[in-house]
């Protein structure tokens, strides 16, 4: 019976092992598999351009120079306020610390806030130090969210260290008439640098984390109100927009009362819901309609401090959802071969580059109005995209709904 529960045993304890070695080659293989991938896919486009260029829609060229700068400023700025306030609140927990209640208080916080998402230490930032301290987007109020995610991991690793220097090393130092102070800096602090360096390392190393989980874009869109539209309207809009190609707002006042003008807005997720708070608005759309099927997007614009950020484009991916029963979305761009000048050129360049990144497609319909020749673009929501017929007939429409509104302007128009 012995030899037979030691048969099992055996059994059960080889299956185990194999299982175990089984599950590491095929985890090892996944990784290597991984790696490999990413390497042959990646490494051919690392090249000292994309290391040391700013990416440019005029140029074409991409780039990760800024990104790069930015993360030694901020790294730089938290480690000069952290590592100093992290060894010292070290030092004096294990060192000087009488209240032992109050020391293992302080630790099972520091060990809590070890254990929260830093998407949460996002968060806090955002509302304390963007919001409430009103540092705005700036390098200041990423260290200090940084200094508050990274000062329990820099305590706890500098704190194990000093525990793990021999005690004979401080009897030792006060033995020879060292004071408490000079025994700390010149015998235990330099033990325990080598733990005090690998607390550092960790503690940035969150910093990637938070800098990947920040591209989680909080935001909100909403239908506008006609109240809304009028306030941005005589608001935004006048200073992203030049004089001659604003519509009176007598014909904005018209459309409105008509139902045939909308809004879209993109706002910060969390903030208040007073409308009247312009700060909250990241970007906005205004729509002329002649029907429930089609839109004409007459205005179209991302809030200066949101620029950069991916805004616009998460904004007209998104719009859709918001726009219901609309089948598509009309737009219009300058026609790049009338341009002025060369600023203006890549100007509207650039404007075409964004549509074509967002799905938006380029017909073979032009317009002018008021002098202005346009390219039409379609961006589908539902379906496909209608014969060229359809969409000379749906944006003629559309143009006859705005521009009657237009009256006092005298404004003339022609599709071909």
């Amino acid at each position: 019976m012995n030899d037979r529960n030691m048969t099992v045993r055996r059994v059960k304890s080889g299956a185990m092992k194999a299982s175990i070695y089984v599950s590491a080659v095929v985890v090892c293989i996944l990784a290597a598999a991984i790696a490999i991938v990413v390497l042959v896919k990646g490494l051919p486009h690392i090249t000292l351009q994309f290391l040391t260029e700013k990416p440019s829609l005029l140029t074409e060229t991409i780039g990760i120079l800024p990104n790069i700068l930015n993360t030694l400023y901020i790294i730089f700025f938290t480690m000069v306020i952290v590592i100093p306030l992290g060894i010292g609140a070290a030092v004096y927990l294990n060192e000087y610390a009488k209240n032992k209640k109050l020391t293992g208080l302080i630790g099972l916080a520091a060990e809590t806030l070890s254990g929260i998402p830093s998407i949460i230490y996002g968060l806090v930032g955002m509302l304390i130090f963007v919001q409430f301290c009103g540092f705005g987007t700036s390098l200041i109020a990423g260290a200090m969210t940084l200094v508050i995610m990274t000062l329990p991991t820099i305590m706890r690793t500098t704190e194990e260290s000093l525990k793990a220097v021999p005690r004979s090393y401080r009897e030792g130092a006060l033995a020879l008439g060292s004071g408490k102070w000079r025994m700390l800096r010149t015998v235990v602090l330099p033990s325990a640098v080598d733990g005090i360096i690998t607390g550092v390392i960790l503690a940035v190393r969150q910093w990637s984390v938070l800098r990947m989980e920040r591209q989680i874009m909080l935001y909100r869109i909403e239908k506008l109100a006609p109240s809304q539209i009028r306030e941005i309207y005589t608001g935004p809009a006048v200073r992203h927009f030049p004089d001659d190609e604003r519509k009176p707002v007598a014909a904005i006042e018209k459309l409105l009362e008509d139902g045939m003008y909308i809004g879209l807005g993109m706002f910060e997720a969390g903030s208040s819901t007073d409308e009247s708070e312009e700060s909250q608005l990241m970007a906005y759309a205004l729509f002329t309609k002649a029907s429930d099927d089609y839109v004409l997007l007459d205005y179209y614009a991302v809030l200066e401090e949101y620029r950069s950020d991916g805004v616009g484009s998460i904004f007209i991916k998104e719009m859709d959802k918001y726009l219901d029963g609309v089948h598509g979305m009309l737009l219009e761009t300058e026609d790049i071969d009338s341009a002025a000048d060369e600023e203006e050129y890549n100007t509207r360049r650039r404007r075409n580059a964004f549509y074509r990144r967002n799905d938006v497609i380029m017909s073979d319909i032009m317009s002018e109005a008021a002098g202005v020749r346009y390219n039409i673009w379609y961006k589908p929501f539902t379906g496909d995209i209608p014969e060229s017929d359809k969409l000379r007939n749906t944006l003629s429409d559309l143009y006859n709904v705005m521009f009657k509104r237009c009256e006092d302007a005298d404004i003339t128009w022609n599709i071909f």
